[in-house]
């Protein structure tokens, strides 16, 4: 144990795993570089993934963006079809 605190550095299969594992993980970020490039060269989705809205949704915002005042649904559905 006495020699274990001053200055013990490993062995040469240490050394040799070492290495290793730094070339895995240097492989790994390369692999990951290239498919966040990939990624951002495809802008059919830009950022987030995009979901689509419910007719329903669409027609409660129409709604709230055409109507001052109060409408209801009957003349609101007059108005537009």
């Amino acid at each position: 144990m006495s020699g274990m605190g001053d200055g013990y550095v490993g062995t040469a299969q240490d050394a040799v795993r070492i290495r290793k594992l730094e070339k895995q993980r240097e492989a790994e970020r390369r692999k990951i570089q290239e498919l966040k490039d990939k990624s951002a060269s495809s802008n059919d989705q830009p950022g987030l993934l995009q979901f689509g809205k419910s007719l329903a949704e669409v027609l409660g915002h129409a709604f709230k963006k055409e109507t001052v005042g109060l409408v209801t649904r009957e003349e609101y559905v007059e108005k537009v079809f």
